[in-house]
Protein backbone atom coordinates (compact mmCIF):
# COMPACT_ATOMS: atom_id res chain seq x y z
CA UNK A 1 0.00 0.00 0.00
CA UNK A 2 1.44 3.40 -0.47
CA UNK A 3 2.54 5.52 2.63
CA UNK A 4 0.86 8.32 3.73
CA UNK A 5 -1.55 8.43 1.28
CA UNK A 6 -4.40 9.19 3.10
CA UNK A 7 -7.18 11.95 3.76
CA UNK A 8 -4.85 14.33 6.03
CA UNK A 9 -2.56 14.31 3.44
CA UNK A 10 -4.81 15.46 0.36
CA UNK A 11 -8.53 15.18 0.23
CA UNK A 12 -9.48 17.52 -3.11
CA UNK A 13 -12.38 15.67 -4.51
CA UNK A 14 -14.05 16.05 -0.60
CA UNK A 15 -14.01 12.19 -0.15
CA UNK A 16 -13.47 11.77 3.51
CA UNK A 17 -17.04 12.11 4.44
CA UNK A 18 -17.83 9.19 1.94
CA UNK A 19 -15.28 6.71 2.87
CA UNK A 20 -16.53 7.83 6.90
CA UNK A 21 -20.07 6.50 5.54
CA UNK A 22 -18.46 3.27 4.50
CA UNK A 23 -17.13 2.92 7.75
CA UNK A 24 -20.08 3.31 9.58
CA UNK A 25 -22.19 1.01 7.06
CA UNK A 26 -19.18 -1.66 8.13
CA UNK A 27 -19.41 -1.48 11.52
CA UNK A 28 -23.37 -1.59 11.51
CA UNK A 29 -25.58 -4.49 12.13
CA UNK A 30 -27.11 -4.50 8.44
CA UNK A 31 -24.94 -6.80 6.62
CA UNK A 32 -23.89 -4.95 3.41
CA UNK A 33 -20.60 -7.27 2.91
CA UNK A 34 -19.72 -7.67 0.02
CA UNK A 35 -19.71 -3.46 -1.26
CA UNK A 36 -18.62 -2.76 -4.86
CA UNK A 37 -17.35 0.42 -5.34
CA UNK A 38 -18.08 1.35 -9.01
CA UNK A 39 -16.36 4.40 -11.03
CA UNK A 40 -15.10 4.18 -14.78
CA UNK A 41 -11.47 3.58 -15.36
CA UNK A 42 -9.22 6.39 -14.02
CA UNK A 43 -11.96 7.73 -11.67
CA UNK A 44 -9.86 7.78 -8.60
CA UNK A 45 -10.64 4.66 -7.33
CA UNK A 46 -7.50 2.99 -6.74
CA UNK A 47 -6.32 6.00 -4.25
CA UNK A 48 -9.83 6.04 -2.66
CA UNK A 49 -9.37 2.56 -1.39
CA UNK A 50 -5.96 3.02 -0.13
CA UNK A 51 -7.54 6.48 1.56
CA UNK A 52 -10.45 4.21 2.83
CA UNK A 53 -7.88 1.53 4.25
CA UNK A 54 -5.93 3.96 6.01
CA UNK A 55 -9.27 5.52 7.62
CA UNK A 56 -10.44 2.01 8.86
CA UNK A 57 -7.18 1.22 10.63
CA UNK A 58 -6.51 4.48 12.33
CA UNK A 59 -9.75 4.75 13.90
CA UNK A 60 -10.82 1.30 15.08
CA UNK A 61 -7.74 -0.76 16.90
CA UNK A 62 -9.73 -3.92 16.24
CA UNK A 63 -10.77 -2.87 12.96
CA UNK A 64 -7.55 -4.78 10.91
CA UNK A 65 -7.58 -4.34 6.83
CA UNK A 66 -6.26 -6.18 3.74
CA UNK A 67 -5.60 -4.31 0.74
CA UNK A 68 -5.15 -6.10 -2.72
CA UNK A 69 -4.32 -5.68 -5.87
CA UNK A 70 -6.16 -8.20 -7.56
CA UNK A 71 -4.68 -7.01 -11.30
CA UNK A 72 -1.29 -7.86 -9.92
CA UNK A 73 -2.43 -11.44 -8.57
CA UNK A 74 -4.82 -12.96 -11.19
CA UNK A 75 -1.95 -14.77 -12.80
CA UNK A 76 -2.06 -17.52 -10.16
CA UNK A 77 -5.53 -18.65 -11.01
CA UNK A 78 -6.39 -19.44 -7.06
CA UNK A 79 -8.19 -16.64 -5.80
CA UNK A 80 -8.91 -18.41 -2.99
CA UNK A 81 -5.36 -18.71 -1.89
CA UNK A 82 -4.83 -14.64 -2.69
CA UNK A 83 -7.16 -14.35 0.40
CA UNK A 84 -6.21 -16.77 2.92
CA UNK A 85 -2.52 -15.71 2.59
CA UNK A 86 -3.52 -11.97 3.15
CA UNK A 87 -5.60 -13.12 6.04
CA UNK A 88 -2.78 -15.53 7.31
CA UNK A 89 0.07 -12.26 7.49
CA UNK A 90 -2.13 -10.65 9.90
CA UNK A 91 -1.54 -13.36 12.31
CA UNK A 92 0.82 -13.43 14.87
CA UNK A 93 3.60 -16.14 14.05
CA UNK A 94 2.51 -18.44 16.36
CA UNK A 95 -1.17 -19.10 15.34
CA UNK A 96 -0.18 -18.84 11.90
CA UNK A 97 0.65 -22.74 11.73
CA UNK A 98 -2.29 -23.49 13.13
CA UNK A 99 -4.68 -21.61 11.22
CA UNK A 100 -2.81 -23.44 7.93
CA UNK A 101 -3.60 -26.64 9.31
CA UNK A 102 -7.01 -26.20 9.75
CA UNK A 103 -7.47 -24.27 6.41
CA UNK A 104 -5.68 -26.97 4.19
CA UNK A 105 -8.34 -29.05 4.02
CA UNK A 106 -10.36 -26.74 2.74
CA UNK A 107 -7.80 -25.47 0.65
CA UNK A 108 -6.72 -28.65 -0.70
CA UNK A 109 -8.79 -29.22 -3.83
CA UNK A 110 -8.95 -25.83 -5.01
CA UNK A 111 -5.04 -26.19 -4.64
CA UNK A 112 -4.69 -29.28 -7.10
CA UNK A 113 -6.82 -27.81 -9.38
CA UNK A 114 -4.42 -24.88 -9.81
CA UNK A 115 -1.01 -27.11 -9.61
CA UNK A 116 1.90 -25.37 -9.21
CA UNK A 117 1.10 -22.13 -10.78
CA UNK A 118 -0.68 -21.30 -7.35
CA UNK A 119 1.91 -22.94 -5.38
CA UNK A 120 4.55 -20.70 -6.99
CA UNK A 121 3.35 -17.78 -6.38
CA UNK A 122 1.41 -17.96 -3.13
CA UNK A 123 5.43 -19.13 -1.74
CA UNK A 124 7.05 -15.88 -3.93
CA UNK A 125 4.94 -13.46 -2.94
CA UNK A 126 4.46 -14.45 1.20
CA UNK A 127 7.30 -16.03 1.77
CA UNK A 128 7.97 -13.58 4.77
CA UNK A 129 4.42 -13.52 6.11
CA UNK A 130 4.25 -17.13 6.43
CA UNK A 131 5.06 -19.52 8.63
CA UNK A 132 7.57 -22.39 7.51
CA UNK A 133 5.58 -25.14 7.95
CA UNK A 134 2.69 -23.62 5.39
CA UNK A 135 5.74 -24.36 1.96
CA UNK A 136 6.06 -27.81 3.16
CA UNK A 137 2.06 -28.19 3.92
CA UNK A 138 1.11 -26.39 0.18
CA UNK A 139 3.97 -28.36 -1.61
CA UNK A 140 2.76 -31.80 -0.28
CA UNK A 141 -0.35 -30.89 -1.37
CA UNK A 142 0.45 -29.82 -4.82
CA UNK A 143 2.72 -32.73 -5.69
CA UNK A 144 0.16 -35.36 -4.68
CA UNK A 145 -2.15 -33.53 -7.14
CA UNK A 146 -0.45 -33.76 -9.84
CA UNK A 147 -0.26 -37.36 -9.41
CA UNK A 148 -3.83 -37.66 -8.24
CA UNK A 149 -6.59 -39.61 -10.09
CA UNK A 150 -9.98 -38.91 -10.73
CA UNK A 151 -11.26 -40.87 -8.58
CA UNK A 152 -9.58 -39.19 -5.70
CA UNK A 153 -10.52 -35.20 -6.85
CA UNK A 154 -14.39 -36.80 -7.06
CA UNK A 155 -13.79 -38.07 -3.41
CA UNK A 156 -11.98 -34.25 -2.48
CA UNK A 157 -14.88 -32.34 -3.85
CA UNK A 158 -17.58 -34.73 -2.06
CA UNK A 159 -15.78 -33.62 1.61
CA UNK A 160 -15.24 -30.28 -0.04
CA UNK A 161 -18.34 -28.65 1.95
CA UNK A 162 -17.54 -30.14 5.00
CA UNK A 163 -14.21 -28.67 4.68
CA UNK A 164 -15.55 -25.91 4.12
CA UNK A 165 -17.81 -25.63 6.95
CA UNK A 166 -14.54 -25.81 8.87
CA UNK A 167 -12.72 -23.38 7.19
CA UNK A 168 -15.65 -21.12 7.87
CA UNK A 169 -15.47 -22.02 11.69
CA UNK A 170 -11.90 -21.27 11.96
CA UNK A 171 -12.18 -17.60 10.11
CA UNK A 172 -14.98 -16.93 12.80
CA UNK A 173 -12.75 -17.76 15.42
CA UNK A 174 -10.27 -14.89 14.40
CA UNK A 175 -13.17 -12.35 13.75
CA UNK A 176 -14.65 -13.06 17.23
CA UNK A 177 -13.09 -9.78 18.83
CA UNK A 178 -11.88 -7.94 15.77
CA UNK A 179 -12.84 -7.08 12.69
CA UNK A 180 -11.37 -7.75 9.00
CA UNK A 181 -11.88 -5.96 5.84
CA UNK A 182 -10.64 -7.11 2.68
CA UNK A 183 -10.78 -4.04 -0.24
CA UNK A 184 -10.22 -6.04 -3.27
CA UNK A 185 -8.84 -3.57 -5.82
CA UNK A 186 -8.32 -3.37 -9.85
CA UNK A 187 -10.63 -6.22 -10.07
CA UNK A 188 -12.21 -5.25 -13.26
CA UNK A 189 -9.07 -5.45 -15.16
CA UNK A 190 -7.93 -9.11 -14.33
CA UNK A 191 -9.44 -11.61 -16.79
CA UNK A 192 -12.58 -12.80 -16.32
CA UNK A 193 -12.50 -16.48 -14.59
CA UNK A 194 -10.25 -14.66 -11.83
CA UNK A 195 -12.55 -11.73 -11.20
CA UNK A 196 -15.47 -13.63 -11.11
CA UNK A 197 -13.88 -16.76 -9.23
CA UNK A 198 -13.08 -14.58 -6.89
CA UNK A 199 -16.60 -12.76 -6.17
CA UNK A 200 -18.24 -16.38 -5.70
CA UNK A 201 -15.25 -17.55 -3.17
CA UNK A 202 -16.70 -14.70 -0.97
CA UNK A 203 -20.24 -15.44 -1.09
CA UNK A 204 -19.45 -19.68 -0.53
CA UNK A 205 -16.22 -19.85 1.40
CA UNK A 206 -15.60 -16.62 3.43
CA UNK A 207 -19.35 -15.34 4.21
CA UNK A 208 -18.60 -15.01 7.90
CA UNK A 209 -19.29 -12.00 10.04
CA UNK A 210 -17.69 -9.65 10.71
CA UNK A 211 -15.41 -10.45 7.94
CA UNK A 212 -16.34 -7.82 4.85
CA UNK A 213 -14.94 -7.32 1.65
CA UNK A 214 -14.84 -3.87 -0.48
CA UNK A 215 -14.71 -4.58 -4.09
CA UNK A 216 -13.36 -1.76 -6.34
CA UNK A 217 -14.40 -2.31 -9.92
CA UNK A 218 -16.37 -0.68 -12.83
CA UNK A 219 -19.47 -2.98 -12.55
CA UNK A 220 -20.02 -2.68 -16.41
CA UNK A 221 -16.83 -4.60 -16.53
CA UNK A 222 -17.59 -6.93 -13.98
CA UNK A 223 -20.62 -7.70 -15.85
CA UNK A 224 -19.04 -8.12 -18.98
CA UNK A 225 -16.63 -10.53 -17.58
CA UNK A 226 -20.11 -12.85 -16.19
CA UNK A 227 -21.31 -12.99 -19.90
CA UNK A 228 -18.05 -13.56 -20.83
CA UNK A 229 -18.14 -16.96 -18.71
CA UNK A 230 -21.64 -17.77 -18.49
CA UNK A 231 -22.92 -16.44 -22.01
CA UNK A 232 -24.53 -13.46 -23.25
CA UNK A 233 -28.13 -15.46 -22.39
CA UNK A 234 -27.53 -14.86 -18.67
CA UNK A 235 -28.58 -11.60 -16.80
CA UNK A 236 -25.48 -10.14 -15.58
CA UNK A 237 -26.77 -7.67 -13.52
CA UNK A 238 -29.12 -10.18 -11.48
CA UNK A 239 -26.42 -12.53 -11.39
CA UNK A 240 -23.90 -9.99 -9.48
CA UNK A 241 -26.79 -8.88 -7.07
CA UNK A 242 -26.80 -12.69 -5.85
CA UNK A 243 -23.19 -11.89 -4.58
CA UNK A 244 -23.10 -7.85 -4.25
CA UNK A 245 -25.26 -6.52 -0.74
CA UNK A 246 -24.26 -2.71 -2.04
CA UNK A 247 -22.85 -0.94 -4.39
CA UNK A 248 -21.70 2.88 -4.45
CA UNK A 249 -20.59 4.79 -7.38
CA UNK A 250 -17.68 6.99 -6.88
CA UNK A 251 -19.18 10.56 -8.09
CA UNK A 252 -17.30 12.68 -10.42
CA UNK A 253 -18.27 15.60 -9.17
CA UNK A 254 -17.25 17.56 -5.79
CA UNK A 255 -18.67 20.82 -3.97
CA UNK A 256 -15.19 22.64 -3.73
CA UNK A 257 -16.39 25.58 -1.71
CA UNK A 258 -19.45 23.27 -0.19
CA UNK A 259 -22.11 24.92 -2.28
CA UNK A 260 -20.65 24.54 -6.32
CA UNK A 261 -20.26 21.71 -8.09
CA UNK A 262 -16.80 20.76 -9.62
CA UNK A 263 -15.87 17.89 -12.11
CA UNK A 264 -13.10 16.28 -10.50
CA UNK A 265 -10.90 15.90 -13.60
CA UNK A 266 -11.61 19.88 -14.02
CA UNK A 267 -10.14 20.00 -10.72
CA UNK A 268 -7.38 17.66 -11.39
CA UNK A 269 -6.68 19.64 -14.31
CA UNK A 270 -5.94 22.63 -12.57
CA UNK A 271 -3.35 20.63 -10.07
CA UNK A 272 -1.67 19.44 -12.66
CA UNK A 273 -1.27 22.78 -14.24
CA UNK A 274 0.48 24.49 -11.45
CA UNK A 275 2.65 21.62 -11.47
CA UNK A 276 4.59 22.62 -14.63
CA UNK A 277 5.62 25.85 -15.78
CA UNK A 278 4.53 25.03 -19.64
CA UNK A 279 1.24 23.80 -18.58
CA UNK A 280 0.89 27.32 -16.63
CA UNK A 281 1.97 29.23 -19.63
CA UNK A 282 -0.67 27.28 -21.71
CA UNK A 283 -3.37 27.73 -19.19
CA UNK A 284 -3.24 31.04 -18.63
CA UNK A 285 -4.62 31.87 -22.52
CA UNK A 286 -6.32 28.91 -23.32
CA UNK A 287 -7.12 27.15 -20.24
CA UNK A 288 -11.17 27.61 -20.71
CA UNK A 289 -10.48 25.80 -24.11
CA UNK A 290 -8.67 22.86 -22.09
CA UNK A 291 -11.64 22.64 -19.27
CA UNK A 292 -14.51 22.97 -21.39
CA UNK A 293 -13.07 19.80 -23.41
CA UNK A 294 -12.46 18.38 -20.22
CA UNK A 295 -16.61 19.16 -19.39
CA UNK A 296 -18.01 18.28 -22.50
CA UNK A 297 -16.02 14.63 -22.60
CA UNK A 298 -16.77 14.39 -18.93
CA UNK A 299 -12.86 12.89 -19.06
CA UNK A 300 -11.47 10.62 -16.54
CA UNK A 301 -8.50 11.74 -14.32
CA UNK A 302 -6.51 9.23 -16.02
CA UNK A 303 -7.70 11.04 -19.54
CA UNK A 304 -7.01 14.33 -17.93
CA UNK A 305 -3.17 13.19 -17.21
CA UNK A 306 -2.63 12.06 -20.73
CA UNK A 307 -3.72 15.15 -22.04
CA UNK A 308 -1.60 17.40 -19.80
CA UNK A 309 1.50 15.33 -20.68
CA UNK A 310 0.77 15.72 -24.55
CA UNK A 311 0.45 19.41 -23.97
CA UNK A 312 3.99 18.97 -22.04
CA UNK A 313 5.22 17.56 -24.92
CA UNK A 314 3.85 20.18 -27.25
CA UNK A 315 4.92 23.27 -25.48
CA UNK A 316 8.57 21.44 -24.94
CA UNK A 317 8.75 20.93 -28.78
CA UNK A 318 7.46 24.00 -29.58
CA UNK A 319 9.65 26.09 -26.80
CA UNK A 320 6.16 26.91 -25.55
CA UNK A 321 4.11 27.53 -28.66
CA UNK A 322 0.84 27.80 -26.81
CA UNK A 323 1.51 31.17 -24.31
CA UNK A 324 0.87 34.82 -23.92
CA UNK A 325 3.75 35.37 -25.99
CA UNK A 326 1.85 34.25 -29.33
CA UNK A 327 -0.93 35.47 -30.55
CA UNK A 328 -4.39 34.11 -28.80
CA UNK A 329 -5.57 32.80 -32.83
CA UNK A 330 -2.16 30.55 -32.85
CA UNK A 331 -2.58 29.26 -29.06
CA UNK A 332 -6.28 28.47 -29.70
CA UNK A 333 -5.90 26.17 -32.66
CA UNK A 334 -2.55 25.17 -31.34
CA UNK A 335 -4.68 23.80 -28.43
CA UNK A 336 -7.28 22.04 -30.52
CA UNK A 337 -4.42 20.27 -32.26
CA UNK A 338 -2.92 19.29 -28.92
CA UNK A 339 -6.83 17.84 -28.00
CA UNK A 340 -6.89 16.65 -31.65
CA UNK A 341 -4.14 14.79 -31.43
CA UNK A 342 -4.14 13.91 -28.07
CA UNK A 343 -7.62 12.01 -28.57
CA UNK A 344 -7.84 11.35 -32.26
CA UNK A 345 -4.89 10.74 -33.68
CA UNK A 346 -6.21 9.36 -36.57
CA UNK A 347 -8.39 12.17 -37.43
CA UNK A 348 -5.55 14.44 -36.92
CA UNK A 349 -3.06 12.29 -39.57
CA UNK A 350 -6.22 12.70 -41.83
CA UNK A 351 -6.71 16.33 -41.32
CA UNK A 352 -3.15 16.26 -42.40
CA UNK A 353 -4.00 15.11 -46.18
CA UNK A 354 -7.57 17.08 -46.24
CA UNK A 355 -9.14 14.01 -45.72
CA UNK A 356 -11.78 15.70 -43.19
CA UNK A 357 -14.96 14.41 -42.09
CA UNK A 358 -16.10 17.25 -40.33
CA UNK A 359 -18.72 15.49 -38.13
CA UNK A 360 -16.53 13.30 -37.02
CA UNK A 361 -14.27 15.91 -36.20
CA UNK A 362 -16.85 18.17 -34.16
CA UNK A 363 -17.96 14.78 -32.30
CA UNK A 364 -14.56 14.37 -30.81
CA UNK A 365 -14.43 17.67 -29.55
CA UNK A 366 -17.79 16.96 -27.85
CA UNK A 367 -20.60 18.61 -30.04
CA UNK A 368 -22.78 17.51 -32.59
CA UNK A 369 -23.82 20.98 -34.17
CA UNK A 370 -23.19 24.70 -33.94
CA UNK A 371 -25.38 26.79 -31.88
CA UNK A 372 -25.94 29.05 -35.28
CA UNK A 373 -29.69 30.44 -34.21
CA UNK A 374 -27.52 32.22 -31.22
CA UNK A 375 -26.74 35.67 -32.15
CA UNK A 376 -23.09 36.87 -33.13
CA UNK A 377 -20.43 36.66 -30.26
CA UNK A 378 -23.13 34.65 -28.22
CA UNK A 379 -21.46 31.19 -28.56
CA UNK A 380 -18.46 30.09 -26.76
CA UNK A 381 -14.92 30.70 -28.38
CA UNK A 382 -14.71 26.93 -28.43
CA UNK A 383 -17.81 26.56 -31.07
CA UNK A 384 -16.44 29.34 -33.12
CA UNK A 385 -12.99 27.68 -32.79
CA UNK A 386 -13.97 24.25 -34.11
CA UNK A 387 -15.93 26.13 -36.79
CA UNK A 388 -12.83 27.50 -37.89
CA UNK A 389 -11.00 24.45 -38.17
CA UNK A 390 -13.78 22.36 -40.25
CA UNK A 391 -16.19 25.11 -41.90
CA UNK A 392 -14.24 24.84 -45.35
CA UNK A 393 -14.92 20.97 -45.14
CA UNK A 394 -18.60 21.10 -44.48
CA UNK A 395 -21.26 19.81 -47.50
CA UNK A 396 -24.09 21.52 -48.07
CA UNK A 397 -25.52 18.46 -47.03
CA UNK A 398 -24.31 18.24 -43.65
CA UNK A 399 -26.27 18.98 -40.43
CA UNK A 400 -23.10 21.39 -39.86
CA UNK A 401 -23.96 23.38 -42.44
CA UNK A 402 -25.24 26.98 -41.76
CA UNK A 403 -28.63 27.59 -42.98
CA UNK A 404 -27.88 31.52 -44.32
CA UNK A 405 -24.56 32.66 -45.96
CA UNK A 406 -24.55 35.73 -43.68
CA UNK A 407 -24.61 33.11 -40.78
CA UNK A 408 -21.47 31.35 -42.56
CA UNK A 409 -19.81 34.55 -42.97
CA UNK A 410 -20.31 36.05 -39.53
CA UNK A 411 -18.93 32.79 -38.05
CA UNK A 412 -16.18 32.65 -40.53
CA UNK A 413 -14.94 36.25 -39.49
CA UNK A 414 -15.51 35.49 -35.75
CA UNK A 415 -13.38 32.14 -36.19
CA UNK A 416 -11.06 33.24 -38.69
CA UNK A 417 -10.17 36.84 -38.90
CA UNK A 418 -10.99 37.60 -35.38
CA UNK A 419 -8.95 34.96 -33.88
CA UNK A 420 -6.21 35.80 -36.50
CA UNK A 421 -6.03 39.30 -36.11
CA UNK A 422 -7.07 39.71 -39.96
CA UNK A 423 -3.89 37.38 -41.11
CA UNK A 424 -4.41 35.08 -44.12
CA UNK A 425 -2.67 32.97 -45.78
CA UNK A 426 -0.58 30.49 -43.64
CA UNK A 427 -1.75 32.00 -41.11
CA UNK A 428 -5.39 30.57 -41.47
CA UNK A 429 -7.15 28.73 -39.13
CA UNK A 430 -6.88 24.86 -40.78
CA UNK A 431 -3.24 25.89 -41.53
CA UNK A 432 -2.63 27.02 -38.28
CA UNK A 433 -4.14 23.57 -36.74
CA UNK A 434 -2.03 21.45 -39.20
CA UNK A 435 1.49 22.88 -39.09
CA UNK A 436 0.86 22.45 -34.47
CA UNK A 437 -0.11 18.82 -35.72
CA UNK A 438 2.86 18.17 -37.02
CA UNK A 439 5.18 19.02 -34.09
CA UNK A 440 3.81 15.42 -32.96
CA UNK A 441 5.37 13.96 -35.99
CA UNK A 442 8.42 15.31 -34.99
CA UNK A 443 8.86 17.93 -37.70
Amino acid sequence: MTQNLTFEYRDEYKRKVIAEKIKILLESKIKTSPIVIDGGWGTGKTEFSIKLAALLESTNDNHKVIYIDAFTEDHNDAPILTIMAAIVALLPQDEKKELISKALPALRFGLKTVFKAGTGWILKQNAEDIADGFEDAIKDVTNSAIDSTVELLLNDHVDAQKNILALKEVLSELTTNNTITIIIDELDRCKPSFAISIIENIKHVFDVDNLNFILVANTSQLKASINHIYGSSVNSEQYLDKFIKFTYSLPVMFKDDNYNDVLTSVSHWTTLCNTSNRLKAAEKVCGHYFIKFIELKKLSLREVETLARYLEIYQLLSENGISDKNKIGYCVYRSLAVILYCFGREIALDYLQDNVVPENLVNLFGLEKFSYQLELHHAENFEYALFGITYKYISEGSPLYPPEEKIQNNWAYVSDYHFMKGTHGISEPPNVLKTALKIFLLH
